[in-house]
Formats: C-alpha cells, sequence, structure tokens
C-alpha cells in the first residue's frame, strides 16, 4: 500500500512538472508570431482590437467594402483601407482579363473622400476591342459631392443610364446637378493618353485641366507627332478660345 501511495505521489509530480512546462511553452507561443513559409489564403483581414476593420487583403470572391453607401462589388482584387469608423477609404487595386477581341485590364492605388469614392488616383487602364484600343497612365483628381447626398448622386446617375432624351437635354441635367454639388466629375488628368479611336491613333501627354462641369477648361500636352499644344477652353467647355502650337514651317 505504501508504495503505492509513493507511486502515486511520484505520478502526480511527473504529472504537475509536465504541465508547469506545457503551460511555459504556451505563455511563451503566446508572446512570439506565428511563422509560415508559405501559406494560402482568400482574405486577411487587419483589425482594432475592438473589432473595427482597419486593411483587407483579398482575392476577387472575398472583396468587401466594409460600411458603404455605394452599392455593387466590381471584378477587383487588392487592398483596401477603411478609417476610424469601418469605411473604405481607399485601396491598391487591380483587374485584367482577355476578351472575346481583346483585353480589359487596369490597376491603380486610390484614396477616397469621406464615405464616397475616389478623389484621388495613381491608375492604369486598357480597353482594346473591334472598335479600338485605348489606354490611360497618370494622376486622376475628381471633385466628388459630399457624403450626405451620396444616395441622390448614384439615383441620378441610374436614372441617366435609363434616360430617353436627346444629348443636349441630358447634358443639360447633368450641368444643373453639377451646379448644386450633387455630381461627380473628373477635374484633372496628368498623364498619357493613348490609342486608336475611329481608325485614326491618338497619343496625347500632358496636363487636362477641366471645369465644374467636367468638360476641357485648359489643355497643355504633346501630340502623336511631338507637337506641343496650349489649350483654352469658354466657360461652359465646348470651344476652344485660344490656342497655340509652334509653326512647323519655321
Amino acid at each position: 500500500m505504501k508504495r503505492q501511495i509513493r507511486m502515486l505521489k511520484i505520478s502526480l509530480m511527473v504529472l504537475g512538472l509536465f504541465n508547469g512546462i506545457l503551460f511555459l511553452m504556451l505563455c511563451r507561443s503566446n508572446q512570439q508570431p506565428t511563422r509560415f513559409e508559405e501559406i494560402d489564403v482568400e482574405r486577411i483581414n487587419i483589425v482594432e482590437k475592438d473589432g473595427t476593420l482597419k486593411l483587407a487583403l483579398f482575392n476577387s470572391n472575398r472583396l468587401t467594402r466594409g460600411k458603404s453607401e455605394r452599392q455593387g462589388q466590381g471584378r477587383i482584387a487588392g487592398m483596401l483601407f477603411y478609417n476610424e469608423d469601418g469605411y473604405e477609404t481607399g485601396g491598391l487595386v487591380y483587374m485584367g482579363k482577355k476578351t472575346a477581341d481583346g483585353q480589359d485590364a487596369g490597376s491603380g492605388l486610390m484614396f477616397d473622400q469621406y464615405r464616397q469614392d475616389q478623389t484621388i488616383a495613381l491608375q492604369h487602364n486598357e480597353t482594346v476591342d473591334s472598335q479600338g484600343a485605348h489606354y490611360d497612365d497618370g494622376l486622376t483628381i475628381n471633385s466628388r459631392p459630399d457624403w450626405t447626398v451620396v444616395k441622390d448622386e448614384y439615383e441620378f446617375y441610374k436614372m441617366m443610364e435609363e434616360f430617353k432624351g436627346t444629348e443636349e437635354e441630358k447634358e443639360s441635367l447633368y450641368d444643373k446637378q453639377a451646379d448644386e454639388h450633387k455630381v461627380s466629375r473628373k477635374r484633372l488628368f496628368l498623364g498619357i493618353r493613348r490609342g486608336t479611336k475611329e481608325g485614326q491613333y491618338y497619343d496625347e501627354t500632358g496636363v487636362f485641366i477641366r471645369n465644374r462641369y467636367g468638360r476641357n477648361a485648359i489643355r497643355i500636352f504633346v501630340d502623336e507627332d511631338n507637337i506641343p499644344h496650349l489649350e483654352f477652353y469658354d466657360a461652359l467647355g465646348k470651344n476652344i478660345i485660344y490656342e497655340w502650337k509652334p509653326d512647323r514651317n519655321k
């Protein structure tokens, strides 16, 4: 009996020692980062202690935008940034695929206005199809209305997609919304635009400034023949009021 009790004591001591070693190993492992040589995942979320999403790495099937006033997800994959309120505030994204008669691809680093879409974009876009080819490489600056009217803004865009009136009537409706700061407009592009349109090749590198209606205001660029241009447009952005380019005969 005494021998059995002694063996039981020894067993309990060994078991206690083993548990102590295991506990220390677990404590140490919790303090050390987990290391992988390689890992395959569909999405990684970076969150605050309270669970607020701050950054996401994702594939195209795992894209989510966090809180958003906008609908739709699209084809993009990449990485999104989120603000303190959990709303998307930009990202590093890309897409690209071969199509039946060409290709459709793009990538960019985007920065969003608060609870809106991107206002600053450093990007590449390309479209090639049976109608021609178009490539954009550069920096784009957009102006956007405040987030408090973003739902009305996107309802207006949807209405315009279904609008059956003339182009002049459509432009008039857009201009009215622009005057009231209720629609988004591209205001500046710095970069290269090239491709083919209606069978003609074009290549323009420069600064392209637009007015609040999203129409041309000032264009400073070099064309496909290496000729520099300077163009100023009227207040509505429809007619050139001043143009300069060097005399090729001199």
